[in-house]
Parts: C-alpha cells; sequence; structure tokens
C-alpha cells in the first residue's frame, strides 16, 4: 500500500543535512571551556560538556542521505505509474519513516544549541549538567577571593530583612529577602575560590597512547584512570566556582606523535590565558616496587617560584588523601611544563605498575580522593 507524502518533507530533510554541515564546520575547531561567557556572535568558544562524537554524526548523516536517496527513488517509480494526482508525491515506506524518526531522534540527544541573551549553551548526551555564565555573588567585598572576610560581613548583617535599617541586598546571596545561615552556608561552600580564574586540566595520553599498562592481569591504562580523575576534577572546580579547559575530554589524541600531542595541550591552555595548567598521571617503572605520589614543576623554575608552591600544595593534598608514599616535588623539563606560559604542574597519582596501586588506581573512590586532593592543592596553591 502507498502513502502520500508531500515534497516538502524532502526539503526539510535536506535543510537537516545542511545544518548539520554547517554546524560541523563552527565546531569543528572549538576550544573547549567550561563556566565561560562570551560575546555575542563568538561561536568559536560554544560552552560544551564533553567531546563531539564527528564519527557519530557523519554516520548520521549518510544515514539521512540514503533516506533521501530511497525516496528519490520511490517518488520517480510512482511517476512511471502515471498517478496524475495534483499534487506530486512520493512513496515513503514505514521502514523509511522509522529510520527516519530514529536518525532525527539520535540527532537532537546528541547535541542542541541555544543561545541566551549573550551566553551559550551546549548540551550533552554525555553529561546533562549545563554550565553557563558563571558569577560570584559569594565574593560580597569584591577582593577577587572569596574567604572569612566575606563571611564576617554577611554574619554582621546576620537576620536582617529585606527593609530592615542596615540590609544590603548584596549580602542575601541567596535573594530570599533575609540575610541567614543559608547566605552564610553559600558563601562557606566557596572559600577559596579565586574568582575568574580559569585552570586548565590536561589527562595525559589518549586514544591510541594508552600511557602507561598495568602488569597484573587488570587491564588498567593511564589514559583511563587520569582522564576519569580529570572530569572529576574539572567538576569539582566548576562547583567552587573556577573555569576550567580540558585538553581532552576523551579517549582520543590531539595529534598522531607524541611530540606535537603534547604540544597541543600546551596550547590550548596558552590560547585560552588560561591562569593554571594541571597535568594528571600514573607513574609506572621497572621495578614494581616502586610505590607512591610525586608531583612536578618546570627545573627552571625557582623553589620559591608560585608553580613550585602549587606542586607542593598539590602533593601535600594528595599524600594526606590518598595516604600513598611520600616521594616529594620534583622537577623536570616535561614538554608541558616548559611550553605553557602559565604556572603548571605535573602530578604522578600513584604507580600503575605496583600491584597494591594499581588497584587502587582502578577504584572509583580513589580517584575521586585523588581529584579532591588536587582541587584543594590548586585551591591552597592559589591562595
Amino acid at each position: 500500500m502507498r502513502k502520500k507524502a508531500s515534497c516538502k518533507l524532502i526539503s526539510c530533510f535536506l535543510a537537516v543535512l545542511l545544518g548539520i554541515q554547517t554546524f560541523n564546520i563552527v565546531l569543528s575547531n572549538n576550544n573547549i571551556v567550561y563556566g565561560d561567557t562570551l560575546e555575542e556572535g563568538q561561536a568559536n568558544s560554544v560552552i560544551v560538556d564533553d567531546e563531539i562524537n564527528q564519527d557519530e554524526l557523519l554516520d548520521l548523516e549518510e544515514s539521512l542521505v540514503d533516506i533521501e536517496n530511497s525516496h528519490e527513488e520511490a517518488e520517480e517509480e510512482y511517476n512511471n505509474e502515471n498517478y496524475t494526482d495534483t499534487e506530486e508525491n512520493i512513496y515513503i515506506s514505514p521502514e523509511d519513516i522509522v529510520a527516519r524518526e530514529e536518525t532525527e531522534n539520535s540527532l537532537n540527544s546528541i547535541q542542541s544549541i541555544s543561545e541566551s541573551e549573550d551566553t551559550y549553551i551546549y548540551e550533552s548526551i554525555y553529561n546533562k549538567e549545563t554550565y553557563a555564565n558563571t558569577s560570584y555573588p559569594e565574593n560580597v567585598n569584591g577582593d577577587g577571593v572569596i574567604d572569612e572576610k566575606d563571611l564576617d560581613l554577611v554574619s554582621s548583617k546576620y537576620n536582617l530583612k529585606s527593609g530592615d535599617s542596615g540590609y544590603i541586598s548584596t549580602y542575601d546571596i541567596n535573594n530570599d529577602g533575609i540575610i541567614d545561615l543559608y547566605d552564610l552556608t553559600l558563601i562557606s561552600s566557596k572559600i577559596g575560590t579565586v574568582c575568574g580564574k580559569l585552570i586548565a586540566i590536561d589527562p595525559g595520553h589518549g586514544g591510541d597512547d594508552p600511557g602507561a599498562i598495568g602488569k597484573y592481569g587488570l587491564g588498567l591504562q593511564e589514559k583511563t584512570i587520569v582522564l576519569n580523575v580529570g572530569l572529576m576534577v574539572r567538576d569539582m572546580l566548576i562547583e567552587k566556582g573556577y573555569r576550567v579547559i580540558m585538553t581532552r575530554t576523551g579517549d582520543y589524541r590531539l595529534a598522531d606523535n607524541s611530540t606535537e600531542d603534547l604540544k597541543k595541550r600546551a596550547e590550548i591552555a596558552n590560547n585560552a590565558n588560561a591562569d593554571l595548567f594541571v597535568s594528571i598521571h600514573a607513574n609506572s617503572a621497572e621495578d614494581r616496587r616502586a610505590n607512591g605520589t610525586e608531583t612536578y614543576y618546570h627545573k627552571n623554575l625557582s623553589s620559591t617560584s608560585n608553580a613550585a608552591k602549587i606542586a607542593r600544595a598539590i602533593q601535600t593534598n594528595l599524600v594526606s588523601s590518598l595516604g600513598r608514599y611520600d616521594r616529594g616535588v620534583k622537577t623536570a623539563d616535561f614538554s608541558v611544563l616548559r611550553n605553557t606560559k602559565m604556572d603548571a604542574a605535573l602530578a604522578e597519582i600513584a604507580f600503575i605498575s605496583n600491584a597494591d596501586e594499581e588497584k587502587l588506581l582502578g577504584s572509583e573512590q580513589f580517584q575521586r580522593n585523588a581529584a579532591k586532593a588536587i582541587v584543594d592543592g590548586i585551591i591552597a596553591g592559589l591562595n
């Protein structure tokens, strides 16, 4: 049985295809920035929550093209049978309808772009939470750091309501008309935040570069562990009010060879004018007894530099939180430390080549503890 459908359907499909192509071009060279605000029209800095799967998009485009071709063939066959309806008609099989709906649903679930005033928001199937413009009402005195001074100011107006003498609206953080415990709690939750700071987080390796691989049959790969930790660090920093840029958010490399890959990681942070760069790794050694945690800053910097201070803060918090052997803060000429223009540190969480630490690295709780320790170290190092 044939069903009739307006040729407008084909126009709609073509419009979808053209829209997809344009969308891919716009997003192909984006820097992935979280918690930032853009000027209207700056499509190259769309805020995103995760890696765009270009291969999947291409597959979906091909599916739509196949459907279009089947429509054209059906239309030709239909017209050849001398149907003389007043409208030009095409035959769309039930299978085509199902395929079309599945394809469109997949496209809709993968991504949607919306604009809200001067802020672009990207919504992803990988992480439903979206990050838009981050403001800092908790920084009551406007000195750029949320700290005890802000708590003291708000405490001085405790229990005052809107309309009362002495009530200050900017002290009422949640704007509920009363300065109370809720406002103090909001400030306390972000104590230590350096407002407006952009942190570059670099989960090492990725794609066909697995990094170090566990030697005890667990199949753990460094690239997977450090990506998990890096994404946790990102989310925790965002909750603290920081802006974050990631060098990668999925299992891929930034270049075909290691030298260029490492340079591109530094370039991402440099191009974004990040205030701090932190690279996350899992360690490995031929001696399987090797264990513990160590953190690096660049060898050309003094022990009194900001980078050294931040590395020490990260190391202190990692050792305290993870309870592993303290291998200390060290210097090295690692590419990401050498080529970044801002303060930079590289953390080696634990040894994947050690039986006990490999098991720990595979634990979600251990990864979460490591992420929190890195975040606490970043905050302490910046203050």
